[in-house]
């Protein structure tokens, strides 16, 4: 039997590919579209973070390649969702603390509205697993530069709706900081999106 055998095995498994999920091998991310008994085809995808398209190639691997270094990921069955960041570098002189409780306010109201798509897919993922894991939720870390204070907040985000729901942290966010008393930015400082690591 060679690797490319042995590996179907491994594909295939209780936690293996199936057909439709998205994965990444070898640094091309796409959509699986078959499992042979020696290669793997993925239509690839590009584009940037999770707003991918379909490039209309068909990348082919041979199923030896999960014995690489490089790891084979995949989206978790019935998660639908990522996580994404927002970053916002206020001025010297701001109350952190206050500031970090407004903004993550802001973010969670946003959350709110789809929280509970996210807790549902998360709990189906955790019955499916037999294992319990913390609930997704937006969490926020305070870091101080020379420029000021940088906060940083990760949220859960559902894949289909990311540039919506993007568009709107950053609204809010901005929103908030125009409220009185006024966070004042960093030059540069206005909230960015990011993929969350």
């Amino acid at each position: 039997m060679c690797s490319s055998d042995l590996a179907y095995f491994f594909l295939i498994g209780r936690y293996g590919v199936r057909v439709g999920d998205r994965v990444t091998v070898a640094g091309v991310t796409g959509e699986v579209i078959e499992i042979g008994l020696v290669r793997l085809y993925l239509m690839e995808l590009a584009g940037t973070g999770v707003d991918l398209h379909s490039t209309g190639r068909v990348a082919v691997f041979s199923n030896a390649v999960i014995f690489q270094p490089a790891a084979l990921l995949k989206q978790a069955p019935g998660i639908e969702y990522t996580w994404h960041a927002v970053l916002t570098t206020l001025g010297a002189g701001i109350d952190c603390r206050a500031a970090r409780t407004r903004l993550m306010g802001a973010v969670e109201a946003i959350y709110g509205s789809y929280r509970e798509i996210i807790e549902q897919q998360h709990a189906a993922f955790e019955k499916s697993i037999n294992l319990q894991m913390a609930t997704p939720k937006p969490v926020a870390r305070v870091h101080f530069t020379g420029a000021g204070c940088e906060i940083l907040i990760r949220y859960p985000v559902e894949i289909e709706h990311t540039s919506d729901i993007d568009e709107r942290i950053v609204k809010c966010l901005l929103e908030e900081t125009g409220k009185e008393p006024k966070l004042s930015l960093a030059p540069g400082g206005a909230p960015r999106i990011q993929p969350a690591s």
